[in-house]
């Protein structure tokens, strides 16, 4: 009991655990990103989909998202301006779970367009599958988001530079 207390008191500062999970969550990101900008026609049509907004607008969310993830994704897994990147993701994921929602509650299903997963053989159906697990990236990011410290990032070591030469 008294390890787990610690593992998550270190969590807090920042220690491995969460290192591992902010180079897994800024990988998957920057891997989402990728995929979704090898077809934007594709990933357009999942985002017009959702039914969310104006068609004129769909092409634009199309082009727009990818390089964002690709970007808070890459911030993430070199950490570097952490807190701002996280924030992003975490954004991200609580628009997509709305819309998810959303359109589950309707009674539509479809590829969900996240992370590329069913060119691989995942199911990505919207669903409560896809909600679980976005709930569960989007914890992720918020920890990341409240860590005071990151271990194995850009920041930390800027940050043992900037002490060492005082």
């Amino acid at each position: 009991m008294n390890s787990m207390m610690n593992m998550f008191k270190g969590m807090v500062y920042g220690n491995g655990v969460t290192a591992f999970f902010r180079i897994a969550l800024g990988l998957l990101f920057v891997v989402s990103g990728a995929e979704k900008m090898l077809d934007p026609a594709a990933f357009g049509k999942t985002v017009g989909m959702y039914g969310l907004l104006p068609g004129e607008l769909v092409p634009l969310a199309a082009l727009t998202i990818p390089p964002v993830e690709i970007l808070s994704g890459g911030l993430l897994a070199a950490g570097y301006r952490i807190r701002p990147a996280a924030l992003i993701v975490s954004a991200m994921l609580a628009v997509f779970m709305a819309a998810v929602a959303y359109n589950y509650a309707r009674g539509l299903r479809f590829d969900c367009g996240c992370l590329g997963l069913a060119r691989l053989g995942f199911d990505e159906q919207i669903g409560p599958a896809v909600m679980a697990r976005d709930l569960f990236l989007l914890a992720v990011s918020t920890m990341l988001y409240r860590a005071k410290k990151h271990t194995a990032s850009i920041e930390s070591f800027a940050e043992r530079v900037r002490l060492h030469n005082l």
